[in-house]
């Protein structure tokens, strides 16, 4: 399932929009407090395998917004339920607030893998999802925070010693050291 994942990760990296798929209207969910979700399910009961969709430290503007929703409509027709989670407009950091300081980069970092271990624990409680088949994708902030997420301290520390089934990381920050990746896969 792992190799599947990264290959049509690579694919909507070269199709782009070009690959539509007839999509249902996607569900809005609110996460406690601070996040928002918007999944985008595929047709039949499941299980189905799930990617967690994390946008940058602008949040998700119009252009993020819609590339991510692409990104989902070529998961959904694959069979993956997808997941866009929005970690920024609840805390009002949308709009570019946390790309302006280093300091808030560190924080969203720190509150938003907390966020995508929370979201893959709702979705462990789903019957239309295989909890073991929950992989997480991010672009620049939000791949920075993939990258942490599949780190074995922070998969000890806040995923119950239970790791995403995959990463993908799409330009990550640079200002961050990843040692010690451990996944599933």
């Amino acid at each position: 399932m792992p190799l599947r994942f990264y290959a049509l990760c690579l694919a909507v990296l070269i199709a782009g929009a070009a690959a539509k798929a007839e999509a249902a209207t996607p569900e809005l969910l609110e996460l406690g407090e601070d996040v928002v979700l918007e999944i985008h399910a595929p047709g039949g009961a499941g299980p189905h395998p799930a990617v967690l969709l994390l946008h940058g430290c602008s949040g998700l503007t119009e252009r993020v917004a819609a590339g991510l929703r692409d990104h989902a409509e070529v998961l959904v027709a694959e069979g993956y339920l997808a997941v866009i989670v929005d970690s920024f407009s609840r805390r009002n950091k949308a709009g570019g607030r946390v790309c302006e300081s280093l300091g808030e980069l560190n924080l969203a970092r720190y509150y938003r893998t907390k966020d995508a271990f929370a979201v893959r624990d709702h979705l462990a409680g789903r019957g239309d999802v295989d909890p073991a088949a929950v992989f997480l994708l991010g672009q620049s902030n939000g791949g920075s925070v993939a990258l942490i997420a599949a780190m074995r301290k922070t998969v000890e520390k806040q995923g119950g010693g239970r790791p995403f089934a995959g990463v993908v990381a799409y330009y990550p920050w640079c200002g961050v050291e990843f040692y010690d990746l451990q996944t599933t896969g």
